[in-house]
This record gives C-alpha cells, structure tokens and sequence, in this order.
C-alpha cells in the first residue's frame, strides 16, 4: 500500500519541478501547502494534509543535550564584572549546516544576520548575533568585562593583533572619513555601532580556553571563528544589555530563518527525502564556581516554532 508520506513526496517533486525551482524555502512551503491542502479547512476531514502537517513533513529541529553531545560541548562562565556592562548571554550550537548548498546560500547566510540586526535586534541597540565556526572554538569561554586598552583581539576581517580601544578609534577615524567622502552624516557597517559603548570604562569579551578574544560584541567578531562556506558546525552566541528574554527571542528567529533557508540536514531514512533538520545542541552558561546561570534551548524554548521539535 502506498503510504500518504509516499503520496506526499511525489506531489512535492513535482510543485518543485514546475514552479518551485527558484523559490525560497519558505516560498516553498507555501506553495507546498496550497497544492497539498486546496484549502487549510477541513483538509483531513478530506483525508488531505493540513499546513501543520505539511510543516511538520518539510522541517523539523532536533535539539540534543549538552550532555549527550557528539562531541565535547562548550561552555560559557560568566564573571560578575560584566554585569554592568553587558549582562545578558545565550549560546547554542547548530549543527550539520550545509552553507555551500548553492552558489548563493553562504550569502543568504551573511544576509540574515545583517536583516536580523536591522530588524528583531534594532540596529543591535537590544541584542547582537554573533556566529563562529565550532572547530575554532577552544572550550570552556569566559564571558568577561576588561579594560579595553589591555585586551587584544584580530577583528573579524582584519589580520593584525589590536588592542580594542586602538580598534575603535581605528573605527571612528574611518567613520568621520566616510561621512566627509559621502558627505553624509550617516556611517554603514559596523561603524554606526560604535556610540553602542560609549562612556564604558570596560568592554565585554568572548575569550576562549587559552583567554584570545573570539568576540567583541556588540562590535564584531573575531579572524580566528570566522564562519565560511566550508563551516558545517557553528556556535551562536546572542548577548544583550537589555534582558536575556530578548536573547532568546533573537536566537529562536535566527533558529527559524535558517531552518527556513533549507541548509539543515536530512534525517529521513527514505531516499530524496525533502524533510529540513537543524540540529540544535545546548549550550550551558554557569557562574565561575559552577552554578548554572541559563541553558539553551531548554525544553520551555522552541515551544512556538512552527515545527515538530524532537527532544532528548
């Protein structure tokens, strides 16, 4: 007997033939659900499949415990010096991403975070994402505050070691050279961020095991984590000054656009299966003496996705 899986594939390779092919996969699922349901009413009444559904066959997220990770998991103490800087931190890991899937996908990637800055996270006034490349990553981090002009870091896209104080007037100075050669009073890129900081005594850092910086946020990233399209594993890390839930909130966005942009994996045994997994691994952030501060995703996050969610 054909099962009603069977049926739904069939019809999926073929909406994908004819009218999908150039298609976000979010523009998918919609033209998905139109030619699977007819209408969302009354679909199964019908013996059809219902948008829900019809989600649920084309993706899912699979979160995995921090203590029962393929590899060794990270973790990120948090100092008490930063509370007055920068206070809140999530992580989460995600893995099996395929960034290289078509020519323009790693771009696509780029473009999400920036969107994401526009928009969820408000020109990074409420919260900053920060994406790394796991297998730079030497765990565990320490999310700390310091003096600016004693920490050292290779900004993302430069390549020589620079105290963060001589980076951002570095930055200012590229500013005020900007706006006088655009005649603007605006500055793009990471430049309009600066005043983020300004009046701190201390910055807030990402450093790892061996206390290099990896991030800098709400600046930048660091050379050394740098995500590209070769990258299958990364760590996303989201901080703000604001409050954690916005951390949470920002992540579950990200979560949901890259599970949309179609680069998970496939966890489906059948052949050709269009099913989308992101592969979501917890991430712990405790207090220098262990006591644990957050953990995400935990099992009251996610809860909204429009996805089925495995859990261990």
């Amino acid at each position: 007997m054909i099962s009603k899986w069977q049926v739904v594939r069939a019809i999926l390779q073929y909406v994908d033939m004819w009218f999908c092919t150039s298609l976000t996969c979010a523009e998918r699922m919609i033209c998905y659900s139109g030619y699977l349901t007819g209408s969302s009413k009354g679909a199964s009444s019908r013996g059809g499949v219902t948008e829900k559904e019809v989600a649920e066959i084309m993706e899912s997220i699979k979160v995995l415990h921090c203590a029962d990770s393929r590899a060794s998991g990270v973790e990120v103490q948090i100092t008490e010096a930063v509370a007055s800087v920068r206070p809140f931190i999530i992580c989460c890991i995600i893995r099996n991403l395929d960034l290289a899937k078509i020519s323009t996908t790693f771009k696509q990637f780029i473009a999400l975070q920036t969107r994401l800055h526009e928009g969820i996270c408000e020109k990074r006034m409420s919260a900053t994402i920060a994406t790394h490349d796991l297998r730079a990553i030497k765990s565990p981090l320490l999310y700390d505050a310091r003096s600016p002009t004693e920490t050292q870091l290779v900004p993302l896209g430069r390549q020589k070691l620079i105290t963060s104080a001589e980076f951002m007037k570095k930055l200012q100075r590229e500013a005020e050279e900007m706006r006088k050669a655009k005649k603007r009073s605006t500055t793009s890129g990471i430049h309009k961020y600066l005043d983020l900081l300004k009046g701190k005594t201390e910055y807030p850092f990402l450093l790892d095991q061996m206390s290099n910086v990896v991030s800098f946020p709400p600046i930048t990233n660091c050379e050394s984590t740098k995500v590209s399209s070769e990258t299958n594993d990364i760590l996303v890390e989201v901080t703000s000054s604001k409050s954690l839930l916005i951390c949470k909130q920002v992540t579950e966005e990200l979560i949901k656009e890259l599970l949309h942009l179609g680069i998970g994996s496939s966890l489906d045994d059948e052949e050709n299966s269009p099913k989308n997994c992101l592969v979501v691994e917890q991430v712990r952030v405790v207090s220098l003496d262990g006591h644990l501060k957050t953990v995400y995703p935990s099992r009251i996050d996610l809860v909204d996705v429009p996805c089925h969610v495995e859990r261990d």
